[in-house]
């Protein structure tokens, strides 16, 4: 019988995988504080989709964010399908598992006025640089867990469409501007010269 657990693909195989380093990075944290003490133990050839649906439920209802459910998901089905990949793994159970709902929220940002503002105000406290990577990033709270004192970035900075409309509308007045002011500098045709008198006879 095989006696292999979860723990085992997911110590080998997250380490084999060809992605970024801080995806690496994420997949970890994943691994170490959550999937492996939640399921490392469980058996592989016996572990079904339900099995990581009720994990997932079970990690929000002891207070994760969906995110950091929905990472873990991310995480065992990359791990498992590096597994098939290798034929170590028959079928991957993640990838029928529902993975957490993630409900994106229209995102306002700040003004450059209101994040000078804001930084002015951070810069007289202790750790402000914090501050300066929450807005570099557009962290919420939601990717902080204060527990283990980790932070994980999910996703990599984007320009909202509210920001977007401002930067076009920016720009469309510069250009009116610059249009007008060439008008204003453009010199008049020099008026045509005056006949000359003619000579008297």
């Amino acid at each position: 019988m095989d006696g292999r657990v979860l723990a085992d693909p997911l110590g080998r195989e997250v380490g084999a995988l060809h992605v970024s380093e801080n995806t690496i990075d994420g997949y970890r944290v994943a691994v170490c504080h959550h999937l492996i003490p939640g399921l490392g133990a469980h058996r592989l050839a016996k572990l079904e989709s339900e099995h990581l649906e009720r994990f997932y439920k079970k990690m929000q209802d002891n207070g994760s964010s969906a995110g950091t459910a929905h990472q873990a998901h991310r995480t065992v089905r990359a791990a498992l399908d590096e597994a098939r990949r290798r034929r170590h793994l028959a079928e991957n159970p993640a990838t029928i598992a529902k993975a957490p709902r993630l409900v994106e929220e229209e995102v306002v940002p700040y003004t450059v006025e209101e994040v000078q503002r804001l930084l002015e105000v951070a810069g007289r406290r202790r750790n402000a640089a914090r501050w300066v990577i929450a807005l570099a990033l557009g962290l919420k709270w939601a990717d902080v867990d204060f527990d283990l004192g980790v932070l994980v970035v999910h996703r990599g900075p984007a320009t909202s469409t509210a920001a977007a409309t401002r930067v076009a509308a920016s720009r469309a007045t510069a250009r009116r501007r610059s249009t007008s002011a060439a008008r204003r500098r453009r010199p008049n045709p020099a008026p045509d010269a005056a006949p000359s008198a003619s000579p008297t006879s």
